[in-house]
C-alpha cells in the first residue's frame, strides 16, 4: 500500500488492477443457452499519482495550487452510474491488499446481462469517503467531471461521465482517475456544491426594489453572486451569469411589472463563528429592463450576510422563510455600486402613506388606505397585508394555510393518482411526512426498502427525485407528489428505474417540507 506523503499533493487515481475483461469459466450463467441470463459484477481500485507533475505536463496556468490530500483512509466509494435507461447510486466498502485499494463485493453492482450479449453502462460519479457518507464520513476523494474549461477534469485522462460496455460472463475492471478532495476548491470537479458538501441547506429569498433620484420605487431585474467564507476557504455558490443566480421579471398588463423573488439556498452557520459574524457574501448585478428604464449597473456588494440575519428570516417550521427586501439605486439609503448610499429622498414619503421611502415595500398604496409597519396595505380585505399575500386582489373564502390565496376544494387537492394496475401486479409505495433533511429518503413497499427520494427546492418549486433499487426489481408507473393544495401526478409509459418530478411551488413558498405527500404506483420489472 502506498502511504500520503503530507508535504506534495497527489492525484488519488482509481485505476483498475486490470484493465481487460476476462471470460470466468465457472460462471453459472454463462451457457449455451441463448435465452439464458446471469449478472456481471463490477469492481474498483486505487493507486496515487504526482499531481504537480501532472498539472505542468498539461501547462494549465490558472493552476497555482494543488488539493491537499486527507490522511484518512478510503473506507466507502458512493458510486453514480446508469444502463438501460436507469440511474443508479450505491454505496460500496473499500478493501485494501498490497497492490492498492478496491471495492467489497455488493450486489448491488451486478449489472443484468443476457446470455452471449453486453450492456453499456455509464459512469456518471464516483467519491470516495473514510467512513459511512450518511453519518460522519468526510469525503476525501472524487472523480472530476467534465464541465467547463479550466476546471480539474483537464489533469485526468478520461474524466467522467464515460461509458464502458459489460459482456456476459466476466469480471471486468475499469480504470476511473479520482483527485484528492479540497473543499476549498469544491468548484473546480464538476459537481454542483450541495452535491458534495452535504450540508444542512436553508432557503435565502431575496426581493430587490430599484429607487430612482425622486425616490420612486421600481420592481428591480438583477442577478448575483453568493459566496461562502473568506479567503482560502472562499467557495462561490451562486455565478451572476447563470440561470439560477438571475431574477425572473415580466410585465402582467401594459406598464404593470412583476419580479418574482430570488430564492437561493445556503448552508446553515459555520463552527466555531458568531452567529452574528458574517460568513456569506452577496454581490447584487443590477439590469436594465422595461422595468426601469437605463439604470448604472455598477455591481453592488460585498454585502455581508451573518447566520443571524439568515435565521432571523426563517419561519417557525426552519425551512420556510420570508424575503429578505433590498433596495438599491439613486435614493438616500439605498445601496449603490459606487457606495454613494444614494440620494437625499429617504425621508420623503411619496405615496403620503405616513411610511417613508426608505422602508416602504409598497410605495404605491392608494391615498387613504390603511397601511402596516412597511406601508402595505390590505388591499383584498382578507386581514393579511399585501406584502405577505399571496394573492393580495383575492379574498378566500377558505385559507386554511394562511397565504391569502383560494384553498383547492376547502379540504386540500384531489387526489390524481390511478388504481394500481393489478394485471402487472403493480402497487403502490408511499411516503408521508418530513423532507426537509435527512436525505435520501427510503422508499418503503411494506417492510422492505425498495429504493431513494431526493427532494430540493429549485426556484420555488419542489423537485422530488426517486430511484429504485435495482435488486429490489420494480419500475416506476404512475407519481403522485402533493404538498399544502398543490399537487401533480405522472404517467411513465416507459416505466423507467429512476425519475424527477416536479411540483409548481412557485405560487406559494410558504409550504413546509415536514408534510410532503409522494406515492408512487411500481411494478416488477419482470
Amino acid at each position: 500500500m502506498k502511504i500520503f506523503n503530507r508535504y506534495i499533493a497527489f492525484i488519488a487515481i482509481v485505476a483498475m488492477l486490470f484493465t481487460s475483461c476476462s471470460k470466468d469459466e465457472n460462471n453459472p450463467s454463462a451457457s449455451d443457452d441463448p435465452s439464458a441470463s446471469g449478472t456481471v459484477e463490477l469492481t474498483f481500485g486505487a493507486l496515487l499519482n504526482d499531481l504537480a507533475n501532472r498539472a505542468a505536463s498539461v501547462n494549465k496556468d490558472h493552476f497555482d495550487q494543488v488539493p491537499d490530500c486527507a490522511d484518512s483512509e478510503p473506507a466507502v466509494a458512493r458510486i453514480g452510474f446508469s444502463y438501460g435507461g436507469s440511474d443508479y447510486e450505491v454505496d460500496v466498502d473499500i478493501l485494501s491488499d498490497e497492490t492498492g485499494y478496491f471495492t467489497d463485493y455488493s450486489e448491488e453492482l451486478k449489472i443484468p446481462v443476457a446470455n452471449n450479449s453486453s450492456v453499456e453502462v455509464t459512469l456518471n460519479s464516483f467519491m470516495v469517503y473514510d467512513g459511512d457518507p450518511e453519518v460522519d464520513g468526510e469525503l476525501i476523494w472524487i472523480a472530476p467531471i467534465a464541465a467547463f474549461e479550466g476546471q480539474f477534469d483537464g489533469y485526468v485522462d478520461n474524466a467522467l461521465p464515460f461509458s464502458f460496455d459489460v459482456s456476459d460472463g466476466t469480471k471486468p475492471y475499469i480504470d476511473v482517475e479520482v483527485l484528492c478532495f479540497d473543499r476549498r476548491m469544491v468548484n473546480e470537479y464538476g459537481y454542483v456544491f450541495f452535491d458534495l458538501m452535504p450540508e444542512v441547506i436553508y432557503p435565502l429569498c431575496l426581493f430587490v426594489n430599484y429607487c430612482d433620484e425622486n425616490g420612486r420605487h421600481y420592481v428591480a431585474d438583477y442577478s448575483v453572486d453568493l459566496f461562502y467564507a473568506t479567503g482560502e476557504d472562499r467557495v462561490q455558490l451562486y455565478d451572476h451569469t447563470t440561470a439560477a443566480a438571475m431574477a425572473t421579471t415580466g410585465e402582467y398588463s401594459e406598464g404593470e411589472y412583476y419580479a418574482d423573488p430570488l430564492c437561493l439556498v445556503v448552508p446553515g452557520p459555520v463552527p466555531n463563528l458568531s452567529d452574528d459574524a458574517p460568513y456569506l457574501y452577496l454581490v447584487i448585478y443590477p439590469e436594465d429592463w422595461d422595468g426601469t428604464g437605463d439604470i448604472d449597473n455598477s455591481p453592488i456588494g460585498e454585502i455581508p450576510i451573518s447566520w443571524e440575519m439568515v435565521d432571523g428570516l426563517l419561519n417557525g417550521d426552519g425551512t420556510t422563510n420570508e424575503y429578505w427586501h433590498l433596495l438599491i439605486g439613486e435614493c438616500e439609503g439605498a445601496l449603490t455600486g459606487d457606495g454613494s448610499g444614494g440620494g437625499g429622498t429617504g425621508d420623503n414619503d411619496l405615496d403620503d402613506d405616513g411610511v417613508t421611502n426608505d422602508i416602504d415595500k409598497c410605495p404605491n398604496t392608494p391615498a387613504g388606505a390603511i397601511v402596516n409597519a412597511v406601508g402595505c396595505p390590505d388591499t383584498d380585505g382578507d386581514g393579511i397585508y399585501d406584502n405577505e399575500d399571496g394573492c393580495p386582489n383575492e379574498n378566500p373564502t377558505t385559507d386554511v394555510d394562511g397565504d391569502g390565496c383560494e384553498d383547492e376544494n376547502g379540504s386540500g387537492p384531489v387526489a390524481c393518482l390511478p388504481e394500481p394496475n393489478t394485471s402487472l401486479s403493480c402497487t403502490t409505495a408511499s411516503f408521508t411526512g418530513d423532507v426537509s433533511s435527512n436525505l435520501p429518503l427510503d422508499l418503503m413497499l411494506g417492510s422492505t426498502t425498495i429504493g431513494t427520494m431526493t427532494v430540493e427546492i429549485v426556484s420555488g418549486n419542489i423537485e422530488v427525485g426517486v430511484a429504485l433499487l435495482v435488486a429490489e426489481g420494480y419500475v416506476i408507473d404512475d407519481v403522485e407528489i402533493s404538498i399544502g393544495d398543490e399537487i401533480q401526478c405522472y404517467d411513465e409509459t416507459d416505466f423507467p428505474g429512476t425519475g424527477l418530478y416536479t411540483l409548481d411551488g412557485s405560487s406559494d413558498f410558504s409550504y413546509t417540507l415536514t408534510d410532503l405527500s409522494i406515492r408512487i404506483n411500481v411494478c416488477p420489472s419482470e
